[in-house]
C-alpha cells in the first residue's frame, strides 16, 4: 500500500474532496432523505400525470 507521501498532487487533492464530500453528506443526511421522500412518494403515487 502507497504510503501518503507517495501519492501525487493530485491523488492527494481527490482524497481530500472525498473526504469532504462524505462530511458533507453526512452532516446533512436528514435534509437529503427529507428531500429523497418527498420525490419518491410524488413518483410512486402517481401525483404527476403524463402528458402524452
Amino acid at each position: 500500500m502507497k504510503r501518503l507521501k507517495d501519492f501525487s498532487a493530485n491523488e492527494k487533492i481527490l482524497m481530500v474532496m472525498l473526504l469532504l464530500s462524505i462530511v458533507l453528506v453526512a452532516t446533512s443526511w436528514n435534509r437529503i432523505c427529507d428531500k429523497a421522500g418527498k420525490v419518491f412518494k410524488l413518483y410512486t403515487k402517481g401525483e404527476i400525470e403524463e402528458t402524452r
